[in-house]
């Protein structure tokens, strides 16, 4: 399938799920590509727009894979209501779900003008565990980052709930390596020679970043069966 095809497919299923008024394609602004997914992953990506027009609202994207050309087109729409509106300038985020892929480097273009805005690797599965999950990730539910200004250091703070009480969280690796996308793997453990009590046990963690520069950032932060936790934050 052609990239007009293609195009056509991504304006005709955000034109028939419009909720409230037109629905309006606009440019994507950048795209925030996570580095380390395989095969077995749910790969996700997050991308950003903006529009100096107050009636717009609730956006959504649409996706569309070329798997023989490894490219992913990507649609990004939002409603225009009705009525007076500002020329204000409003920011749009929006989390696209590809979900798997095979082993291979993914092209990513902008629906509304089919310029390339990134590209996504993935790797074949290189590891011996069962399921999709490279290490036993923990099952983290919130994720902040802060400035510490007593270190005057950025830190990432990870909580979330185990299911049995002596189960732990072992590390935390974190990488910069992709554009403004902070990697955050949290790798718990579970001493299987012992019999762990089925008990909710609450776990925080705070981890120093190395320097941050201004700007916008993705933190992604991996999660047990393929998933992951995705917040955009803002570094002033």
């Amino acid at each position: 399938m052609g990239f007009i095809s293609s195009l056509v497919i991504l304006f005709s299923s955000a034109l028939s799920t419009a909720a409230i008024g037109a629905m309006v394609p606009l440019a994507i602004d950048q795209a925030y590509v996570p580095t380390q997914f395989d095969s077995n992953d749910r790969t996700t990506f997050m991308v950003t727009s903006s529009s100096k027009n107050s009636c717009h609202f609730q956006p959504k994207t649409t996706t569309e894979v070329n798997r023989q050309k490894n490219q992913i087109l990507v649609g990004f729409f939002v409603n225009e209501g009705e009525g007076s509106c500002l020329e204000t300038k409003q920011k749009f985020k929006q989390l696209v779900e590809v979900g798997k892929l095979a082993e291979g480097e993914y092209q990513i273009f902008d629906g509304s003008n089919l310029k390339p805005i990134g590209s996504l690797n993935v790797s074949k599965k290189n590891h011996a565990r069962p399921g999709p999950d490279a290490y036993p990730y923990a099952p983290v539910k919130e994720v902040n980052v802060v400035l510490d200004k007593t270190k005057n250091r950025w830190a990432l703070s990870l909580s979330g709930e185990f299911e049995k009480e002596c189960d732990g969280l072992k590390e935390v690796r974190i990488s910069t390596e992709g554009k403004n996308v902070i990697e955050v793997v949290p790798i718990s453990f579970s001493p299987h020679h012992l019999k762990c009590k089925e008990n909710k046990t609450p776990f925080i963690k705070t981890e120093f970043i190395e320097e941050l520069k201004r700007g916008d950032y993705l933190v992604h932060v991996r999660l047990p069966e393929g998933r992951s936790l995705n917040r955009m934050i803002h570094v002033q």
